[in-house]
């Protein structure tokens, strides 16, 4: 009876204790809570500090549309904040990174700012667009999906990891990431609610851009019959700010443009340095007269947006480093930071 008793009370107690681990197990095993905004002092799970610094995250960010990790520069709020800016970077954007950080110097500019920095790297040549075919050209066979990522599946981890929220956010982009920001910002209404485009080309149907594009995007290794299609296509309307001026009003707009005279002139010492920039000189020219033309289209429609233009600079990163930084206050004013 003895030992019959004490065995019944050892059952009990293992009974007791294994309940309790079930419970542990069992919130253990839930969807794992949403990172607190801000904390920027503490590294992600599949991250690594960046050596520019400010805060920044590297981040490897895996995409099941595309079948491999974006890296992502990451900075968190500095204060708790749950709102971003995403920036978008240009045709030659590098493999790993994003030059929004060494050249752009956003986590800089954003020193001790309450908005979180959301930096997708590798997006070179993409539009930042879904593909519409593999791309088979220099850099394929592989798969562009960058809108289906950009606003399916990293707004999930973002808010998992960083606590991001998934709505009420910021864009913005530079030359083929200009047309992109505003693109995802009228197609994605309650993830962005103001985009900024920076020296881009804001119409991208119009005569002899299909061709510019096709050929930018050879000289990269890319085909944009593989991105959009044949001229004129559904895809190519879709995502042409121009032909779709209506469905940006409501966001908050800046659009900025050089005129492509570069800032040495401002000093004839450094007018040496000029001839080397002429590609830059070209391009930003090109982008003003493509904004100016914007310009017009958004006032006859009836769009409110912000029109800058600057009396000099050329398509290069101290241009967009000085828009960004221009800019600060509105960002953090349009996202209450």
């Amino acid at each position: 009876m003895k030992i019959t008793s004490t065995f019944r009370g050892w059952r009990r107690k293992v009974a007791a204790v294994a309940s309790a681990v079930a419970v542990a197990a069992s919130a253990l095993t839930m969807a794992p809570a949403a990172s607190a905004a801000g904390d920027r002092g503490s590294l992600r799970p599949g991250c690594e500090w960046d050596s520019y610094q400010y805060f920044t995250q590297k981040c490897q960010v895996y995409s099941p549309a595309m079948d491999r990790d974006i890296p992502v520069q990451i900075v968190a709020s500095a204060n708790g904040g749950n709102k971003a800016l995403y920036l978008l970077d240009g045709l030659r954007s590098p493999a790993d990174a994003s030059d929004w950080v060494e050249y752009g110097n956003a986590p800089r500019t954003f020193e001790g700012s309450n908005v979180n920095l959301v930096i997708p790297g590798g997006g070179g040549g993409s539009f930042y667009t879904d593909w519409k075919r593999p791309s088979v050209s220099l850099h394929g066979p592989f798969v562009n999906m960058w809108e289906t990522f950009l606003t399916q599946e990293l707004p999930v981890y973002l808010e998992r990891e960083f606590g991001i929220s998934r709505t009420g956010n910021s864009i913005a982009g530079l030359s083929m990431g200009a047309s992109a920001a505003l693109s995802l910002a009228y197609n994605h209404r309650d993830q962005f609610g103001q985009a900024l485009a920076f020296s881009g080309y804001l119409h991208t149907t119009a005569p002899g851009m299909t061709t510019a594009i096709e050929a930018a995007q050879l000289s990269a290794g890319y085909s944009s019959f593989d991105m959009w299609g044949a001229p004129m296509s559904a895809e190519r309307v879709r995502n042409d700010p121009y032909l779709n001026v209506e469905k940006m009003k409501g966001l908050d707009l800046v659009i900025t443009s050089a005129n492509g005279v570069p800032d040495e002139v401002r000093d004839p010492k450094n007018l040496y340095r000029v001839v080397p920039k002429a590609g830059g000189v070209a391009l930003e020219s090109l982008s003003r007269l493509s904004t100016r033309e914007f310009e017009l289209r958004a006032r006859t429609s009836g769009l409110d947006a912000t029109f800058e233009y600057e009396p000099t600079g050329i398509h290069d990163w101290p241009t967009w480093d000085r828009n960004l930084q221009n800019s600060k206050a509105r960002i953090e004013g349009f996202l209450g930071a």
